[in-house]
């Protein structure tokens, strides 16, 4: 059972606001109760670490800097493995507050019986490093016996062996030479080795630079399919939204539709797949469309795709209570209806807080 209370994020930013935290666990859900005062008035994101993987479980507004409770409930399964915890600022991208779930526990009797083990080899390694030493006497002084037999030896040898020596030379000067030819073949083996590594480097790169060239191919070859394959819908849907918007019906019975694939988070994914299949029933009679897919463009490229399931702010329908990516609200001239949104970077395919 995981259950934590009253602990305090850390301030990354070293001013007056503080928040505690209580987590309770029910049977399918984390109950989170943020105990929060003086945090700044906006729009803060909950956002749990697991490894290499994040997790947005939540989005909350502060209206008042003094003394603010708020209570949010997670799916259990989505966040049970989390070993950091981070409050994001959602205008700035800033990591205000975090939460470190990993702790080294101190036990007196472990480290007592650590130490003992210590002592004991440390006692070992110094009888080890005696016996050596006393070996290694032992070993030079025979050593310098036999030096000094030999020498002995050669001091008695008659004027014969330098004929020898001579003889030897000759042999020793005829291997060189033929080890010298050995020798040359070995460098120019080793040249032709070095040269194999410099194309096996130059074939990685090559290979980079191929991959870079798909995901270019992928991103010209969305926006060619998606003008082709889906139908416009209007921006005069929306109230607010401005120009730099383009929109269109995501119709899943389309056959052609199986044609566009994007990247996303990291994976080339159908462009049907962020949607997971989420649609509120209570709204499938509506005159809009329950799916909406969109681009965003600056500098007149596009920056991010944009995912739109119907909903409404009043019943709830928030797909998967924000968790995969739809937080954002974007209201129609429909009363009542408006889109939940999701924005996918282009250029990365990672889910993006604006």
């Amino acid at each position: 059972m995981l259950n934590i209370n009253n602990e305090e994020f850390v301030n990354l930013k070293n001013d007056n606001a503080k928040m505690h935290f209580d987590i309770k666990e029910n049977e399918d859900f984390l109950s989170i109760t943020l105990k929060i005062t003086y945090l700044p008035i906006s729009e803060y994101a909950i956002v749990f670490i697991m490894g290499n993987r994040e997790y947005t479980a939540a989005i909350f507004k502060t209206e008042k800097e003094k003394n603010l409770q708020k209570i949010i409930n997670i799916e259990k399964n989505k966040v049970e493995s989390f070993n950091k915890i981070e409050i994001v600022d959602i205008y700035s991208g800033e990591i205000l507050f975090d939460y470190e779930n990993e702790k080294e526990l101190d036990i007196p009797f472990f480290d007592e019986k650590r130490k003992e083990s210590e002592k004991n080899i440390l006692k070992e390694d110094i009888n080890i490093i005696k016996e050596e030493n006393e070996l290694m006497d032992l070993n030079l002084n025979n050593q310098i016996k036999l030096e000094d037999e030999k020498e002995e030896k050669d001091y008695k040898e008659d004027k014969n062996s330098i004929l020898e020596k001579k003889d030897q030379l000759e042999i020793l000067e005829d291997l060189f030479n033929i080890f010298s030819n050995k020798n040359d073949e070995v460098n120019n083996k080793e040249m032709n080795d070095e040269e194999e590594i410099n194309q096996e480097f130059e074939f990685k790169e090559q290979e980079d630079k191929e991959d870079k060239n798909k995901i270019k191919k992928i991103i010209n070859a969305n926006n060619i399919l998606i003008d082709d394959v889906l139908k416009d819908f209007s921006l005069e849907n929306f109230s607010d939204l401005n120009n730099n918007y383009k929109f269109y019906i995501m119709d899943e019975y389309e056959e052609n539709i199986n044609d566009i694939n994007i990247i996303y988070n990291g994976f080339v994914m159908p462009i049907l797949y962020p949607y997971m299949g989420f649609k509120n029933k209570n709204l499938e009679n509506a005159i809009l469309p329950s799916w909406i897919f969109g681009k965003f463009f600056k500098d007149e490229e596009v920056k991010y795709y944009i995912y739109g399931v119907l909903g409404s702010k009043k019943d709830n329908t928030q797909p998967f209570m924000g968790s995969t990516g739809f937080i954002y609200y974007e209201p129609t001239v429909y009363d009542g209806f408006g889109y939940w949104l999701m924005y996918i970077s282009v250029s990365t395919g990672k889910i993006c807080l604006l």
